[in-house]
């Protein structure tokens, strides 16, 4: 039964990666890498949000699950999970808010 619905996430992921600007165009948050981008209203994201007690109007909002920060160091910054930019509060890393799925792709 969770086959099936494993695969619409990552249909909904490229959708916003084709669609969403690069990197360095990530200038309002942080560039983070996510084990998942989900909206709110995703099973996925509606448990640690109800155990952290955190209250989105906006039910289309994503949020990134497991993220961590991208360092950009000496190259390009890399992730091998999806690369997002979180304006919102993180919490430890278990769930990061306002987020967008972005491309490492160079401009």
């Amino acid at each position: 039964m969770f086959e099936r619905f494993s695969l619409f996430p990552a249909l909904f992921i490229s959708v916003f990666v084709i669609a969403t600007p690069t990197a360095s165009q990530c200038n309002l948050g942080e560039l983070q890498c996510c084990n998942a981008v989900v909206q709110v209203s995703d099973p996925l994201a509606v448990v640690p949000l109800g155990l952290l007690g955190i209250t989105i109007q906006d039910q289309n909002a994503l949020v990134g699950l497991n993220c961590l920060p991208i360092s950009v160091g000496d190259g390009s910054p890399s992730c091998s999970d999806i690369p997002a930019c979180c304006s919102g509060n993180s919490y430890s890393g278990l769930i990061s808010l306002d987020c967008t799925v972005v491309s490492l792709e160079s401009d």
